[in-house]
């Protein structure tokens, strides 16, 4: 073989036969080796809470993918957790007050006040705090998420994709 013959041939990765460089097929074991045949590859902007990639935004493993050319604008939003937390606190240490107060009043305002406090406690630690509404002609779609930063870093990924395939 000439040396202009061994630069124009590959090995295929594959079966590791050697075929023509400029080959979309290896004609031994019929691989593809244009990648995803001729598709420019999907860039990940974001893996986790959701999956955003250059074609589609993954919301949730429930909901259908939405189209990235199909967002018109998105926004993310921080519920305020500190706000629940001093409410809690506050109907807790009432219903303490309450109960020293007059101990057998459980069903007068210890008992109601308790509830809502732990009510109050809870939606302020273990419940979603974050959201992103993503706005397309269908319609708008709501991502909840558990973390208060989440939400922006699906905006930041989201817009950074917009822009970028743009």
């Amino acid at each position: 073989m000439t040396e202009v013959d061994q630069q124009a041939t590959m090995e295929c990765p594959m079966c590791a036969e050697t075929i023509k460089a400029k080959a979309k097929v290896c004609r031994f074991c019929n691989a593809d080796l244009t990648g995803s045949e001729g598709k420019p590859e999907e860039k990940i902007y974001l893996k986790h809470p959701i999956t955003v990639t250059s074609e589609k935004v993954y919301p949730d493993s429930k909901k259908d993918p939405i189209r990235l050319r199909d967002i018109t604008h998105v926004s993310s939003h921080v519920s305020s957790k500190q706000q629940g937390y001093y409410v809690g606190l506050g109907c807790l240490v009432a219903a303490i007050g309450f109960w020293i107060g007059e101990p057998r009043g459980w069903f007068g305002f210890t008992g109601p006040l308790t509830i809502g406090g732990l009510y109050f406690l809870y939606n302020s630690f273990l419940t979603s705090h974050s959201w992103v509404i993503f706005t397309t002609p269908a319609g708008k779609f709501t991502t909840h998420c558990n973390d208060y930063h989440h939400a922006g870093e699906i905006k930041a990924a989201v817009d950074k994709a917009i822009y970028e395939t743009a």
